[in-house]
């Protein structure tokens, strides 16, 4: 039990659990990964570093709904969890759910470190929900920040796709399958 540790003891214990997740999970041990989060989730249900690797896992697995919940959770838990407000927008792009990620995608922005991730969603769920004016100006703004870089090539090319295709038929599939490409990454 959780409730008499030292707040040092519980941070270490946690740490622990969820290095030995992440170690599993790395070994493709998912069975052990899985026991080990679901068990620290139980010992620990305020944690929200245990609750956004636990949606990180469901995530890799497309068990995008429990992926959504858990990286929700961790974020109601800590708001400034970054780690976890990527994922949620990630996860709500990859399942198709745009509309519920833009909120997401607009609050990476504020931070430096995911700026070209937010931009790339942006980009991606306003073209997935018809604003090709705003997903233009997401793809120019990473362009203009990332020159050749790899984020910036990724812009400049997507740039010129959408001006070869006609409107409306990058679908909300290609928007899924570039969200699902961040978490198989994780494998």
């Amino acid at each position: 039990a959780a409730h008499g540790l030292t707040p040092k003891a519980r941070a270490r214990a946690i740490s622990v659990g969820v290095q030995s997740a992440l170690k599993a999970r790395s070994a493709g041990q998912f069975k052990a990964a899985f026991n080990t989060l679901g068990a620290l989730a139980t010992q620990f249900p305020k944690s929200a570093r245990v609750r956004h690797e636990l949606g990180v896992l469901y995530a890799i697995h497309g068990q995008l709904n429990l992926a959504a919940a858990q990286l929700s959770e961790a974020l109601r838990l800590d708001r400034t969890l970054t780690a976890a407000r990527r994922g949620l927008a990630e996860v709500l792009r990859a399942a198709n759910r745009c509309g519920d990620a833009l909120p997401q995608y607009v609050a990476l922005l504020r931070t430096s470190t995911q700026r070209p991730v937010a931009l790339r969603g942006l980009a991606l769920c306003r073209e997935a929900t018809g604003d090709e004016t705003g997903s233009r100006a997401a793809l120019a703004q990473l362009a203009r920040d990332h020159g050749q870089s790899g984020p910036g090539r990724w812009a400049t090319d997507y740039l010129r796709v959408l001006a070869s295709t006609p409107k409306g038929t990058i679908s909300a599939a290609s928007a899924e399958r570039e969200g699902l490409l961040h978490f198989r990454a994780k494998r």
